[in-house]
């Protein structure tokens, strides 16, 4: 139980590194950003978020959590690859 996962709604844990060695790039590959929006899929403040669509891909049901499997069925179960793929071109993941 790591006393940050307070500070972040939806965390199941808290991953800390210390990083040895790190390489500066060059600006010039350093774009410009503005924010437009906050993704949907950032935790509410109870910790809440939609199903990634991702995690309804058929061949990864194997390796999610029984909890997660059980949200899929009610996002209208498992998709494809293929469907997936289509889903991200429209940007709908």
């Amino acid at each position: 139980e790591d006393e940050l996962l307070a500070e972040y709604p939806g965390a199941i844990l808290i991953c800390r590194v210390a990083v040895t060695a790190a390489f500066i790039n060059c600006a010039r590959y350093i774009h410009k950003h503005t924010r437009v929006e906050t993704s949907k899929y950032v935790p509410n403040e109870a910790g809440e978020q939609p199903l990634a669509t991702w995690k309804r891909i058929d061949g990864i049901q194997d390796v999610l959590d029984e909890s997660v499997q059980a949200q899929v069925a009610d996002e209208g179960g498992v998709i494809t690859d293929v469907e997936y793929a289509k889903k991200l071109r429209r940007g709908e993941s």
